[in-house]
């Protein structure tokens, strides 16, 4: 049974990684004369190639834009090391960040049927949310460039949700699985506060759940605060050093906010609203080189919350929007990058059906009483949150496509279990 276990997440593994890196290697991110926008490195590549060159975290909007926590540190180290170990050569470089996110996206896809069985979901349901993984079109420019962390968070989320389960299982009372979830939690948010946010909900619904320990739960909780708190200290020193502000993970809340909320948004990323942007204005560029960064994005935070005051029914319609874009993405370059292998709109719908089944397989897990659903409500839930205020972009919703995944096979397999219950006999 055990052998049988580790073959099908090897096959999954294996599966994912051949079809990822045939696209890989058709598509060519890592080319030096990458066609449109990718040619150029965006925050990220460019914090991280400013810590490969000099040692410090900068520079993320361009030369001159100065110290920066724009982005969350955990990645741009990861990137700046694979940076420096190509020479600082881009195309070296890309080529090894983008494998990197093929096999991040390979583990993830191995760990379903592992993560479903330990989730109590019904048999079969992690092989076949493993294969959605593998088949799935939606997604695949995302996890072969390794310019962001989007590949790094399915697993992330999913290691997350394993260590609740296993606290909850031992009734909050194992203080040493407290601490190690506290440090999971910490190691999270330094690779994107998504995570942290999605693993705070989780606790916090545990809390809330009414057949929790009260004492146990409120005792783990403040060690995984504590922990946590430790894990990201060093981050939150080095920023207040460097801006004399607090920023315990990035500071761009300002201009997110300002870019999804503006006379011009429309609420998503890549709308007419990015322009309120440093990167795509000179003027912002140069208000930020001035300013420096926390203090600009002190700026545009309270340039956002004014227009908010202002327009509350424009903030409430692009709220509405931006909810609806994210759970059931509209047809757009965004979501498929170049090459793909089924057109936008087939693809949207595909998300959005698979969307639709795995809130009924959520709702049935209410339904049922199952012992994890308030940790898959967080995991699934969460990482929304943001972006309901912000803005939207596929990217911003594929780390939850794993759970997704699953709850659309648990909602299916549990179809397939009525109908055959429902059938009737050969003698009836």
């Amino acid at each position: 049974m055990v052998m049988m276990k580790l073959r099908g997440a090897l096959f999954l593994f294996f599966l994912v990684f051949a079809t990822r890196f045939g696209y890989f290697l058709h598509a060519r991110p890592y080319r030096s004369e990458a066609d449109g926008s990718y040619g150029r490195m965006y925050e990220m590549e460019a914090s991280a190639d400013r810590i490969a060159r000099e040692g410090r975290m900068a520079d993320a909007f361009g030369e001159g834009s100065g110290p920066s926590a724009h982005v969350a540190p955990a990645y741009a180290f990861y990137l700046a090391a694979l940076d420096r170990l190509a020479g600082l050569d881009v195309g070296r470089f890309r080529f090894a960040s983008g494998l990197g996110s093929i096999l991040a996206t390979s583990l993830f896809a191995a760990l379903l049927p592992a993560f479903a069985r330990r989730a109590g979901l019904r048999p079969g349901v992690g092989l076949a949310a493993g294969l959605m993984v593998a088949c799935s079109p939606t997604g695949l420019w995302l996890e072969i460039r390794g310019d962001w962390e989007t590949a790094f968070l399915p697993p992330a989320l999913v290691g997350l949700a394993w260590m609740l389960m296993a606290l909850q299982d031992r009734a909050w009372a194992d203080d040493r699985l407290a601490a190690l979830a506290g440090v999971s939690f910490g190691a999270g948010g330094l690779l994107s506060p998504v995570v942290l946010l999605a693993g705070l909900a989780g606790l916090a619904g545990q809390a809330i759940d009414p057949r929790a320990r009260t004492g146990q739960i409120i005792r783990a909780g403040a060690i995984i605060l504590v922990a946590c708190g430790l894990t990201v200290a060093p981050w939150v020193y080095r920023n207040y050093r460097q801006f004399s502000a607090f920023v315990p993970l990035r500071d761009n809340v300002g201009i997110e906010l300002a870019v999804g909320n503006n006379p011009r948004s429309d609420g998503m990323t890549f709308g007419p609203g990015g322009a309120t942007h440093p990167l795509s204005t000179g003027a912002e560029l140069a208000r930020l080189r001035a300013m420096g960064e926390v203090p600009y994005n002190k700026a545009k935070l309270a340039e956002a919350k004014a227009w908010i005051a202002a327009h509350p029914s424009d903030f409430a319609r692009l709220s509405a929007f931006r909810l609806a874009q994210f759970w059931f993405p509209r047809p757009g370059p965004g979501m498929i990058g170049p090459m793909p292998l089924l057109p936008a709109w087939a693809q949207a719908l595909a998300i959005g059906t698979a969307t639709l089944l795995a809130f009924a397989g959520l709702a049935r897990l209410f339904a049922t009483g199952h012992p994890y659903r308030m940790v898959f409500l967080a995991m699934l839930v969460a990482p929304c949150l943001p972006y309901v205020v912000t803005h939207v972009s596929y990217r911003y919703r594929y780390p939850i496509n794993g759970f997704v995944y699953l709850l659309c096979c648990e909602c299916l397999a549990r179809l397939i279990a009525a109908g055959k219950v429902s059938a009737p006999g050969p003698d009836a």
